[in-house]
C-alpha cells in the first residue's frame, strides 16, 4: 500500500511542530526507516522566492526545522538546498535563506544551507516527455532527498505539492527552457513525473498547516487547514492533499499522467489518521477544460476562458523580473513598464509567478466565463 501520513498541527510553533512532524514520520516507521547514519540528506524545501513565511508561499521554516531535527536524531548529515525561480547565483541564495527563516534554522541547529551553484546534465532515458535533466549538484550528491514541500493552488499546474517541489531541483532559469519547450500543460505535467521518477525522493513531507489558495503559487491568500501530511510515494501524497484541500483531482495532470503511466494506483493510497477537508477552498483562475474532449474545441474554450497576465500599472515597479523569467520572451520593458505580446504568450505565467510585489495580475473574459460557468 501506498500510506500517507495525515497528523493534525494547528499552529507553527517550533515544539508543536516537530511534536506533529514526529508523529507523522513515526506514523510512516520512523525517521530510521529513511535515513540511515552517515547518509547525506537533502532538505528540498519549497523557497519558490525571497517571500517571509507568513505569506504561506514558501514551507514554513518550524516544519524545515523539525524534518531536520529527526534526520540528524538518527544521524543524517543535512543540507538544506533550493534552488527558486530566475537566476541561481550566491547572492541570491543567501538572501532567499535568510528572508525565508531558513539561515536562522542553520545557526541553530548546524546545518549546511547549500551555496553551491553547480549542475550536472543527466541522462533520463526512461523519461516520457525529456531524456535528460539539469540538476543542482546537491541533489545529485545525496544519498536521501527529503522533500518539504507547501500546499498550494498553482495557476499553470492547478495544484503544486510533493512532485512539482522537485521542479526546484532544476537549475534557475533553466526552468524556462522546459516551460518554452512544452507549453502545454499536459506535456510540461508529464515532463514533472519524468522528474521525479529520475530523482525518487526518499521521504515527502508536506507543510499544510497555511496553506495557499487562489491564484497560487506565489499571489494566492492564505488558508489554513491544520495538518501536516507525509508518505514514502510522493503521488500518493498529493492525492490526499487533494482530498484535504477539496481540490478537482482531475485536473491535476500531474496525477493524471501518473495514474496513465502506471505509476500510480489509487485504491492502493492508504490514509493513516483522520482530516476533515477545507470548504470552499479557492481553485486558481486559471483551469484547464479538462472535460472538453475535442483538441481544436477545448483550445477555442480555453483562449476564450482563461485569463492572461496584465502588469498593474499602479503597483508596478519597474524591476522587470517578469521580462526575465518570460521562458517564450514576449515581456519588454518600456518606461520602467512590461510591454506583452500576446499572440506569441504561452501563458505559462511565470510572470505572474514570480513578480515580486504581485503586480502582474490575471484578466478574463468575464463574460464568456459566465457563459461556460468555469
Amino acid at each position: 500500500m501506498r500510506e500517507v501520513g495525515i497528523t493534525p498541527c494547528a499552529q507553527y510553533e517550533n515544539e508543536k511542530v516537530l511534536q506533529s512532524v514526529r508523529e507523522l514520520v513515526g506514523k510512516l516507521g520512523g525517521m530510521e526507516r529513511f535515513v540511515r547514519r552517515g547518509d547525506k540528506v537533502v532538505v528540498k524545501p519549497n523557497l519558490i522566492q525571497k517571500r517571509r513565511p507568513d505569506d504561506a508561499a514558501t514551507t514554513h521554516p518550524s516544519v524545515v526545522r523539525a524534518v531536520c531535527i529527526l534526520a540528524m536524531e538518527v544521524g543524517g548529515v543535512v543540507t538544506i538546498a533550493e534552488s527558486p525561480g530566475g537566476p541561481y547565483n550566491k547572492a541570491i541564495l543567501k538572501n532567499l535563506y535568510q528572508t525565508c527563516g531558513m539561515t536562522a534554522i542553520a545557526q541553530e541547529l548546524g546545518v549546511k544551507l547549500n551555496e553551491d551553484i553547480s549542475f550536472q546534465s543527466i541522462p533520463y532515458e526512461a523519461g516520457t516527455a525529456v531524456k535528460g535533466f539539469d540538476i543542482i549538484s546537491p541533489i545529485l550528491e545525496a544519498d536521501v532527498v527529503i522533500s518539504v514541500s507547501k500546499l498550494k493552488t498553482h495557476v499553470m499546474s492547478y495544484m503544486t505539492g510533493a512532485v512539482k517541489n522537485l521542479f526546484g531541483c532544476v537549475p534557475g532559469t533553466y526552468k524556462a527552457e522546459y516551460h518554452f519547450r512544452m507549453p502545454d500543460k499536459k506535456t510540461f505535467c508529464n515532463m514533472l513525473v519524468d522528474l521525479c521518477e529520475c530523482i525518487q525522493p526518499t521521504l515527502s513531507i508536506m507543510d499544510a498547516v497555511e496553506c495557499m489558495e487562489g491564484n497560487g503559487p506565489t499571489s494566492g491568500s492564505p488558508r489554513h487547514a491544520g495538518y501536516l501530511l507525509g508518505s514514502a510515494d510522493p503521488y500518493a501524497l498529493d492525492v490526499v492533499a487533494c482530498k484535504v484541500a477539496g481540490l478537482d483531482m482531475e485536473a491535476v495532470y500531474i496525477l493524471q499522467n501518473a495514474l496513465e503511466r502506471g505509476i500510480l494506483t489509487l485504491e492502493e493510497v492508504k490514509e493513516l489518521g483522520e482530516y476533515t477537508p477545507v470548504q470552499n477552498f479557492k481553485e486558481p483562475g486559471v483551469k484547464d477544460i479538462h472535460f472538453v474532449k475535442n483538441p481544436v474545441l477545448k483550445k477555442l474554450a480555453e483562449t476564450l476562458v482563461n485569463p492572461r497576465p496584465v502588469p498593474d500599472k499602479n503597483l508596478c515597479i519597474g524591476c522587470g523580473q517578469c521580462a526575465r523569467s518570460c521562458p517564450a520572451q514576449v515581456i519588454q520593458m518600456k518606461e520602467k513598464l512590461p510591454q506583452i505580446d500576446y499572440s506569441k504568450c504561452i501563458k505559462c505565467f511565470c510572470c505572474h509567478e514570480l513578480c515580486p510585489i504581485k503586480a502582474m495580475q490575471l484578466k478574463r473574459n468575464k463574460i464568456w466565463s459566465t457563459i461556460l460557468r468555469v
